[in-house]
Protein backbone atom coordinates (compact mmCIF):
# COMPACT_ATOMS: atom_id res chain seq x y z
CA UNK A 1 0.00 0.00 0.00
CA UNK A 2 2.81 2.54 0.84
CA UNK A 3 4.69 1.52 -2.13
CA UNK A 4 1.97 2.11 -4.62
CA UNK A 5 1.05 5.59 -2.82
CA UNK A 6 4.90 6.67 -3.20
CA UNK A 7 4.12 5.98 -6.80
CA UNK A 8 1.28 7.55 -6.75
CA UNK A 9 2.87 10.63 -5.31
CA UNK A 10 5.86 10.46 -7.73
CA UNK A 11 3.30 9.86 -10.80
CA UNK A 12 1.39 12.86 -10.14
CA UNK A 13 4.82 15.19 -9.69
CA UNK A 14 6.12 13.87 -12.90
CA UNK A 15 2.59 14.99 -14.55
CA UNK A 16 2.30 17.64 -12.97
CA UNK A 17 6.23 19.29 -13.98
CA UNK A 18 5.40 17.64 -17.45
CA UNK A 19 6.95 20.31 -19.66
CA UNK A 20 8.47 22.77 -16.84
CA UNK A 21 11.81 23.76 -17.23
CA UNK A 22 12.38 24.08 -13.56
CA UNK A 23 14.34 20.82 -12.24
CA UNK A 24 15.61 21.25 -8.79
CA UNK A 25 18.46 20.14 -7.20
CA UNK A 26 19.87 19.73 -4.14
CA UNK A 27 21.83 22.72 -2.79
CA UNK A 28 21.02 24.61 -5.75
CA UNK A 29 18.85 27.89 -4.17
CA UNK A 30 21.81 28.85 -2.17
CA UNK A 31 23.98 28.74 -5.87
CA UNK A 32 21.05 30.60 -7.35
CA UNK A 33 20.54 33.10 -4.47
CA UNK A 34 24.76 33.88 -4.64
CA UNK A 35 24.12 35.28 -8.74
CA UNK A 36 21.01 36.98 -7.93
CA UNK A 37 22.89 38.99 -5.03
CA UNK A 38 25.34 39.96 -7.58
CA UNK A 39 22.88 41.11 -10.54
CA UNK A 40 20.66 42.74 -7.47
CA UNK A 41 24.59 45.10 -6.65
CA UNK A 42 24.99 45.28 -10.82
CA UNK A 43 20.90 46.73 -10.98
CA UNK A 44 21.86 49.13 -8.09
CA UNK A 45 25.10 50.75 -9.57
CA UNK A 46 23.73 51.02 -13.12
CA UNK A 47 20.54 52.52 -11.48
CA UNK A 48 22.78 54.79 -9.42
CA UNK A 49 24.31 55.82 -13.01
CA UNK A 50 20.62 56.36 -14.89
CA UNK A 51 22.15 53.28 -17.14
CA UNK A 52 18.48 51.99 -17.43
CA UNK A 53 19.46 50.82 -21.24
CA UNK A 54 22.10 47.93 -19.36
CA UNK A 55 19.06 47.45 -16.98
CA UNK A 56 16.63 46.53 -19.25
CA UNK A 57 18.81 44.57 -21.83
CA UNK A 58 19.80 42.28 -18.51
CA UNK A 59 15.72 41.46 -18.31
CA UNK A 60 13.76 38.49 -19.10
CA UNK A 61 11.14 38.75 -22.20
CA UNK A 62 8.30 38.78 -19.67
CA UNK A 63 9.86 42.22 -18.32
CA UNK A 64 10.57 43.47 -21.79
CA UNK A 65 6.93 42.81 -22.87
CA UNK A 66 5.86 45.38 -21.35
CA UNK A 67 6.37 48.87 -23.81
CA UNK A 68 10.38 49.49 -23.38
CA UNK A 69 9.24 53.56 -23.48
CA UNK A 70 7.31 52.71 -20.16
CA UNK A 71 9.81 51.30 -18.23
CA UNK A 72 12.71 53.34 -18.58
CA UNK A 73 10.49 56.01 -17.92
CA UNK A 74 8.92 53.90 -14.49
CA UNK A 75 13.14 54.26 -13.97
CA UNK A 76 13.22 57.48 -14.43
CA UNK A 77 10.36 58.66 -12.27
CA UNK A 78 11.72 56.72 -9.47
CA UNK A 79 14.94 58.57 -9.45
CA UNK A 80 13.12 62.21 -10.02
CA UNK A 81 11.11 61.12 -6.99
CA UNK A 82 13.51 59.18 -4.78
CA UNK A 83 17.41 60.31 -5.68
CA UNK A 84 20.14 57.83 -6.36
CA UNK A 85 20.00 54.37 -4.48
CA UNK A 86 22.78 53.81 -1.18
CA UNK A 87 22.75 51.58 1.44
CA UNK A 88 20.89 48.32 0.97
CA UNK A 89 19.55 45.69 2.99
CA UNK A 90 17.81 42.49 2.21
CA UNK A 91 14.82 42.38 4.58
CA UNK A 92 13.81 38.96 3.07
CA UNK A 93 14.74 36.39 0.48
CA UNK A 94 12.47 33.72 -1.53
CA UNK A 95 13.58 31.17 -4.17
CA UNK A 96 12.36 29.09 -6.40
CA UNK A 97 13.75 26.88 -8.90
CA UNK A 98 15.33 28.95 -11.40
CA UNK A 99 13.97 32.05 -9.73
CA UNK A 100 15.18 34.33 -6.77
CA UNK A 101 12.80 37.03 -4.99
CA UNK A 102 14.41 39.46 -2.67
CA UNK A 103 12.73 42.35 -0.62
CA UNK A 104 14.91 45.23 -0.45
CA UNK A 105 15.28 48.04 2.31
CA UNK A 106 17.06 50.91 -0.05
CA UNK A 107 17.89 53.66 1.02
CA UNK A 108 18.23 56.70 -1.60
CA UNK A 109 18.64 60.71 -1.33
CA UNK A 110 15.10 61.30 -0.41
CA UNK A 111 14.26 58.54 2.05
CA UNK A 112 14.28 54.63 2.32
CA UNK A 113 11.83 52.52 -0.48
CA UNK A 114 11.25 49.15 -0.50
CA UNK A 115 11.94 47.32 -3.31
CA UNK A 116 10.68 44.26 -4.67
CA UNK A 117 13.27 42.16 -6.94
CA UNK A 118 12.31 38.93 -8.80
CA UNK A 119 15.16 37.35 -10.49
CA UNK A 120 15.14 34.76 -13.36
CA UNK A 121 17.77 32.68 -13.37
CA UNK A 122 19.28 31.09 -16.74
CA UNK A 123 22.39 29.10 -16.31
CA UNK A 124 24.97 31.85 -14.70
CA UNK A 125 23.07 34.78 -14.99
CA UNK A 126 20.22 36.51 -12.92
CA UNK A 127 18.03 38.29 -15.13
CA UNK A 128 15.54 41.08 -13.62
CA UNK A 129 11.94 39.35 -14.44
CA UNK A 130 10.01 42.33 -11.96
CA UNK A 131 10.29 45.32 -10.12
CA UNK A 132 8.77 47.21 -7.57
CA UNK A 133 9.08 50.00 -5.59
CA UNK A 134 7.48 51.14 -2.10
CA UNK A 135 8.09 54.32 -0.09
CA UNK A 136 9.53 52.44 2.89
CA UNK A 137 10.89 51.29 5.82
CA UNK A 138 10.05 47.78 5.06
CA UNK A 139 8.42 45.94 7.68
CA UNK A 140 8.23 41.80 6.97
CA UNK A 141 7.09 39.40 9.11
CA UNK A 142 10.17 37.00 10.62
CA UNK A 143 9.94 33.17 8.81
CA UNK A 144 7.29 34.55 5.95
CA UNK A 145 9.75 33.33 3.36
CA UNK A 146 12.54 30.60 2.76
CA UNK A 147 14.98 32.86 2.66
CA UNK A 148 16.40 30.02 0.26
CA UNK A 149 17.13 27.15 2.00
CA UNK A 150 18.21 23.76 -0.05
CA UNK A 151 15.25 22.83 -2.31
CA UNK A 152 16.62 19.09 -1.20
Amino acid sequence: MARRLRALCSAIVVVACTGCKAKPASGIYPEQKAIALVALETFHQRFAARDYEAIYRDSTEGFRSHPKQDLIAAMKDTTERWGKPGRSEIKATSCFPNQVRFLVETQFDRGPVAEVLVWSIEGRRALLHQIQWYPGPVRFPDGATNECRSAG
